[in-house]
C-alpha cells in the first residue's frame, strides 16, 4: 500500500474565463462574443467599438455587439 508523504506540493492554475474567437467563427459571430464579454467585465455599452468604424457591414457588426451585450 501506497501512502502519500505528509507534505505535497501542488500547483494551481486560476484561468479567467475569456471570449477567444475561433478561426471558423465570422465576424458577426465575434463581435456578438466580444459584447457579451464587455458585459462580464463591467464596461458600459456605450464602448462599442464597432459603433464609429466606416467599415463595411459596420451596423450589423454594431447590432450584433449590443446582442451579445443584452445577452440576447
Amino acid at each position: 500500500r501506497f501512502s502519500k508523504p505528509a507534505h505535497t506540493m501542488g500547483v494551481a492554475f486560476a484561468v479567467p474565463h475569456a471570449f477567444i474567437p475561433t478561426p471558423n467563427m465570422t465576424p458577426l459571430q465575434i463581435a456578438r462574443g466580444k459584447g457579451a464579454e464587455a458585459k462580464r467585465l463591467g464596461h458600459s455599452d456605450s464602448e462599442n467599438p464597432h459603433s464609429e468604424k466606416l467599415v463595411p457591414n459596420e451596423g450589423q457588426l454594431s447590432a450584433e455587439w449590443i446582442k451579445g451585450y443584452n445577452g440576447g
